[in-house]
């Protein structure tokens, strides 16, 4: 999608070296409100890291970060499932931290997880002993009110375009968006990350990005 004909010529490094990261850990699943919450569990420490992604929902974004931090902290990353609201995905978590009993937890939001990190830290304060946003932020006083306006209209478009056949256009936009933000950044081997946030968008189904976008909406529209 993002590299047209010549896709298959591009090195898929990155998606080599996540899969050989996911075949070595451990690749778990939680049943919650009969939902399937799948995570990776890896490294041990006195700390727990939880990683909460953004909007596309998949562990898989955290992978390098996952990689280094093992080595001292005990790691958690989750994928998103179909959820019908934020209490039922506040939820799903929340099993998953304890069904792992964890104790001291570090919360890492990235994007739309910094929201799930936010409501998190309301609902279980005695859960977490911290939270770290990454490209993230909320409805407060310091926010213009045209700001918060158009987060939900833009999230309201997002909707709207992955309803039905459209679908497909809307994964192919949001793979450029996602890659000429790559290619611009200066980071190394751009093009094999452009190929693998290509690979974790195509991994969403609708069900699970719609589910994402409604439940951003709904954050936006009544949470302050």
């Amino acid at each position: 999608m993002l590299f047209g004909k010549n896709s298959a010529q591009v090195d898929n490094g990155k998606i080599s070296e996540y899969t050989t990261f996911v075949e070595e850990n451990h690749l778990k699943s939680l049943k919650v409100m009969g939902k399937e919450w799948q995570y990776l569990l890896s490294g041990q420490g006195n700390y727990t890291l939880v990683f909460l992604p953004g909007i596309i929902g998949k562990k898989g974004v955290f992978f390098k970060y996952l990689e280094v931090l093992s080595e001292h902290y005990k790691v958690i990353a989750l994928d998103y499932p179909i959820v019908e609201s934020l209490d039922e995905l506040m939820e799903g978590v929340h099993k998953v931290i304890e069904y792992e009993t964890v104790d001291k937890v570090i919360l890492f939001g990235q994007d739309f997880g910094g929201i799930v990190g936010q409501l998190m830290v309301e609902r279980y304060p005695e859960e977490g002993d911290g939270l770290i946003l990454m490209n993230s932020s909320t409805n407060t006083e310091s926010v213009p009110k045209k700001n918060v306006k158009m987060n939900i209209k833009t999230l309201k478009r997002f909707l709207d375009m992955t309803k039905g056949l459209s679908y497909n256009g809307f994964k192919k936009k949001l793979v450029k968006r996602i890659g000429q933000g790559i290619m611009n950044s200066g980071v190394k081997h751009p093009e094999q990350w452009a190929t693998f946030y290509q690979k974790m968008v195509e991994d969403t189904t609708r069900g699970e990005m719609v589910s994402s976008h409604y439940c951003a909406m709904m954050f936006w529209k009544e949470h302050k």
